[in-house]
């Protein structure tokens, strides 16, 4: 019997998660904690040294070179995972003995995630889901079942609907109206269109003269009805014109003076 895949070996094997995805909230903080204190038990003095909250954020700045923003994400994550300053210090130093296991219990899970890390080895933009309450990546608080989107910028792309397929639309006569139209007068140019999709679908079609795409509108046209595409239209001298929509066959049209 082969073995049963957990949902994050699914994932994986779907290629939505990567070995190494599963993250601590604070993972990006210990390895900077790493970089400029030192081992855990240089932390643990550092922690028991520092008056409170503040003068610990004041600390990491001054004395270790943390930017300011990411010694204020810090503080943030820490004042929404502990009652007070001293209850952290208790965990430092008497519940923990290790960033390893400081790192297990802020935990949570990067389940899409890029290729791309940051400077702190972090996958710089994924999806975490949150099964219990935790600390966002910009250091808020987030209850259970929260899913936080990440990365250095979000946005959002509405798609417009698929164009249906040109074997669902059928095209009538291309008409004129009125047939000899006269100089710097509008005249109109319009055929039906069928849908014979299974759907409702908006369609674009566009007025060409002599080659020229002129105009452009918009038709909603419901499952199996069929609506006009209609178009407005001046010539300012006299000649003779070849109009048409999208790409059914021209119909001339011979623009006059108007005089008999």
């Amino acid at each position: 019997m082969s073995p049963e895949l957990t949902e994050g070996k699914k994932l994986k094997w779907l290629g939505a998660k990567r070995d190494g995805d599963d993250e601590s909230e604070v993972k990006a903080e210990i390895n900077r904690l790493e970089r400029t204190v030192g081992g855990f038990d240089q932390y643990q003095i550092f922690v028991d040294e520092s008056a409170d909250l503040a003068d610990h954020e004041f600390r990491l700045i001054r004395e270790q070179g943390w930017p300011e923003p990411d010694a204020e994400l810090f503080t943030s994550k820490i004042d929404n995972s502990f009652d007070d300053w001293w209850a952290y210090d208790n965990y430092i130093n008497v519940q923990v003995d290790s960033y390893r296991a400081m790192k297990g219990d802020f935990p949570s899970e990067v389940v899409f995630g890029g290729i791309e890390t940051t400077g702190d080895g972090e996958v710089a933009v994924g999806v975490r889901l949150h099964d219990e309450a935790g600390v966002s990546k910009a250091g808020l608080s987030l209850p259970p079942g929260t899913i936080e989107l990440f990365g250095s910028r979000l946005e959002i792309s509405e798609m417009k609907e698929p164009d249906p397929e040109e074997e669902d639309l059928a095209y009538g006569a291309v008409e004129v109206e009125p047939a000899e139209p006269i100089v710097d007068e509008e005249f109109e140019v319009f055929c039906p269109i069928t849908n014979n999709s299974d759907t409702d679908v908006r369609v674009f079609p566009q007025l060409v003269v002599n080659g020229v795409v002129e105009e452009q509108v918009e038709v909603d046209i419901a499952q199996g009805a069929t609506e006009e595409a209609r178009f407005s239209y001046v010539q300012p001298r006299i000649s003779r014109l070849e109009v048409q929509i999208d790409g059914e066959p021209p119909v001339e049209v011979r623009v006059t003076s108007g005089d008999l």
